[in-house]
């Protein structure tokens, strides 16, 4: 097809236009420009592969193959229409397919980090484990776009318990957080490592990268004008943890001292928890379809005094918002079990066992400690008019159950080893745990017939949509038992309340300390564990000495009164955090570390 100078111009106008409007996360009128370009040509490559990119990034996976499709079928050496088309087939299970497709691309461009990540995750399910590892070797060392891809792999195969070259891939995951290179996921090394250095270098590292300060709003507050102006920043006001354990707070808030402000980011989900919460503010803003400077700009607008951020760097939040520092003084709490990383984060809210004193320096806020733990509690919702049964949550009438309720991807291969040598040793016992999905209940069977224990003393939890339903059940167990590095947070809050004893072992990093928290809030340090050993000991132990363990539950029920449940107690420390946190502020004083 012979093209006119006329049309070339128009082609390479729309190809212009099109990139344009990707860079600035634009891709619906990205999209819009590449098909000017095919109504012109129908077979360029860039505009084929653009489209591809579009329906892709809205999660159209099937149309999005047939665009790279075509654009590798009208220019077969473009090494980016390989590439994708590697990484479709790779996602479909046609690994020697990717194969084919990514190594003339690492022929002709030996750097090409992709090529080399998608070579060595297809040599690994092909069987070809040492040449797999060594590509991923390459992948890792070369560029950081490649990041994204050596820690999907990682994420994909803990978030269902497949724990191949777990070690060498976790490895690997490390040593590219050690050299300073970004993490695009800054929450997955909390999930294989245990020191804090590592997860503050892996925030700074995310921090620098996807969200660094931006020029700042001035903002101004309310200079110390009537009420402090509380603004709190999220993407998670439905049912969500942190909407379900902030419910409380909010409720006990002081409104003559505070005027409270919500800016949310995340979906309008019509739910209880929604409606709830929303009534419970005074002023309720949704500022879902803003962009991050209109955000802060509205925050700036209305004065506030403090904004907190709930969400940290989960899945649904927007850390670029206070990049632009909308408010004088900016706080991380809840959401996020670590620091920021960032320099637009004045202070992190805390409690002396998460952060011990003396462990300020993998902390880029200064601490502002509560007197318990910084962790709320909200009272549970009303027990079902029907109690639950063993029966119908499938498990054994008169069996010793360990619940181990949580996501999956927090079980790491050795605490899972230890849960098998700790079952081993309890007669008829059986291990409770969420239902993860078909591949993760697989992987964890497998797992376990592997140790020497029967497939069948896994049991796994159906959902229960209605939190009522499922609070009610822990109730079923006999002991909770934690996971490591990554600990039970609200899960085993969920334990204690329903008078379930729950065990854990303490971790170096916060997120591997909370458990440990609420045990000693509750009176129940001797259910801590600092190491696995240990760990062993105690969950059989108490498996094995039913006087022992009644004993415990009886203890376990009066905690319900102790401040870990208390969230009028709870609210009154925090208040006194961000008013101590407001007058440093008014007083022009640097952020520093301090206890309530």
């Amino acid at each position: 097809m012979k093209l006119s100078p006329h049309q070339r111009q128009a082609i390479e106008t729309n190809r212009t236009a099109a990139r344009a409007r990707w860079q600035a996360g634009r891709p619906g009128e990205a999209e819009g420009f590449w098909r000017a370009v095919l109504a012109i040509d129908p077979r360029d490559a860039d505009a084929l592969e653009g489209l591809g990119l579009a329906a892709s990034g809205r999660g159209q996976r099937d149309e999005a193959k047939r665009w790279f499709e075509k654009s590798h079928k009208a220019d077969p050496a473009r090494p980016t229409a390989r590439i994708n088309l590697a990484d479709m087939r790779l996602h479909d299970g046609a690994f020697r397919e990717a194969l084919t497709l990514a190594r003339p691309v690492i022929a002709k461009t030996p750097g090409h980090a992709v090529a080399h990540f998608i070579t060595g995750q297809a040599q690994l399910e092909l069987g070809d484990t040492a040449a797999g590892l060594e590509s991923l070797r390459t992948a890792a060392g070369l560029s950081d776009p490649v990041g994204g891809h050596i820690e999907g792999l990682v994420y994909s195969r803990i978030d269902v318990c497949d724990w191949r070259d777990y070690e060498t891939l976790a490895g690997l995951l490390l040593e590219r957080l050690r050299s300073g290179r970004p993490i695009a996921q800054p929450a997955l090394p909390m999930l294989i490592c245990d020191d804090p250095a590592d997860l503050a270098t892996a925030a700074r590292a995310h921090a620098r990268w996807r969200c660094p300060p931006q020029p700042a709003l001035a903002p101004t507050g309310a200079l110390g004008e009537g009420r402090i102006r509380l603004g709190y920043v999220t993407g998670e006001m439905h049912d969500h943890p942190v909407a379900q354990v902030f419910a409380g707070v909010l409720e006990h808030h002081d409104r003559e001292v505070f005027e409270l402000f919500c800016f949310s980011h995340g979906p309008a989900r019509p739910d209880e928890i929604r409606t709830r919460l929303g009534a419970g503010f005074e002023h309720f803003v949704d500022v879902s379809q803003m962009s991050d400077e209109q955000i802060a700009r509205t925050i700036a607008q209305c004065r506030i005094d403090i904004a907190v951020t709930l969400s940290g760097y989960t899945s649904a939040a927007r850390p670029g918002i206070l990049t632009h520092r909308p408010a004088p003084a900016q706080v991380s709490y809840i959401g996020w079990p670590g620091t920021l990383g960032s320099p637009c984060i004045d202070w992190l809210i805390a409690d002396c066992y998460v952060i011990p004193p003396g462990a300020e320096a993998d902390y880029d806020e200064a601490i502002a400690r509560l007197p318990n733990s910084y962790h709320p509690s909200t009272p549970a919702p009303e027990a079902p008019a029907s109690p639950p049964t063993r029966a119908a949550e499938g498990l054994p009438e008169h069996a010793f159950v360990f619940m181990a309720y949580n996501q999956p991807r927090k079980i790491a291969p050795a605490r899972f080893a230890a849960w098998m040598r700790i079952i081993a040793r309890v007669p008829a016992s059986v291990l409770w745990l969420s239902d993860g999905g078909d591949e993760a209940k697989a992987n964890l069977r497998r797992e376990a017939q592997g140790a020497g224990i029967d497939p069948d003393r896994l049991v796994f939890a159906a959902d229960r949509p209605a939190r009522a339903d499922h609070l009610a059940r822990n109730a079923l167990a006999d002991l909770f038992i934690d996971t490591a590095p990554y600990n039970a947070h609200s899960t085993a809050l969920d334990a204690l309340r329903a008078g379930l004893p729950v065990i854990t072992q303490r971790g170096q990093t916060f997120p591997g300390r909370v458990c440990a928290g609420f045990l000693e809030v509750a009176g129940l340090a001797d259910l801590i564990t600092e190491d696995l050993s240990s760990y062993e000991e105690l969950a059989v132990a108490l498996a094995l000495d039913p006087v022992r363990l009644a004993a415990i539950r009886a203890r376990v029920a009066a905690a319900a009164t102790s401040p870990l449940f208390d969230s009028a107690r709870y609210t009154q420390g925090l208040e006194t955090a961000l008013q101590t946190i407001h007058r440093m502020t008014l007083a022009g004083e640097s952020p520093r570390s301090f206890s309530v």
